[in-house]
């Protein structure tokens, strides 16, 4: 009916199955553990990866399906073929948590129920569909930096309105 393999009766360098099943899955003895090795752990519950020891470097949750990144990890978005689209990275600004958005040579597309927020990889960020910019609210600010080495260019500093709108 089922077939067993108790703890510690197979030593081999490869197992082939059309189907293994357990509760435990790691790819070094230990790993997870405190003092425990590199490595990659799966179970019922997850894939866990971990730089060593308990520290834990990134999940995938079955329940859920949420990936977290940890520590000095970033998640990176990829194309099909592997090309680096950009990344998203947990840091310290200015004494606040933030999660930076990395992009290079990349566009950086913002959209939620028709409001967008366009990061042109060219510098400049364009406001669409029906966002609006509401400097009444006083925690809004609009802030425009001069910048120091090229303070005769027309957009360092300066501010376009279009009033034909």
């Amino acid at each position: 009916m089922f077939d067993f393999i108790g703890a510690g009766a197979v030593d081999t360098l490869v197992l082939t199955a059309d189907a293994i099943i357990g509760k435990d899955f790691r790819t070094a003895r230990n790993v997870g553990v405190v003092g425990g090795p590199v490595g990659v752990k799966f179970d019922r519950t997850g894939i866990f990866g971990y730089s060593g020891g308990a520290q834990k470097t990134f999940e995938l949750l079955s329940a859920n399906g949420q990936v977290s990144v940890y520590g000095v990890g970033m998640f990176n978005v990829r194309k099909a073929d592997g090309t680096l689209l950009g990344s998203l990275d947990g840091t310290v600004v200015g004494g606040r948590d933030t999660i930076e958005i990395i992009s290079t040579n990349k566009d950086i597309y913002l959209s939620s129920a028709g409001h967008i927020l366009n990061i042109r990889a060219d510098g400049d960020i364009d406001m669409l569909g029906t966002t609006i910019l509401d400097l009444s609210d006083p925690d809004n600010q609009l802030v425009i930096p001069c910048m120091v080495a090229d303070p005769g260019a027309p957009r360092n500093g300066s501010l376009w309105l279009r009033t034909d709108l």
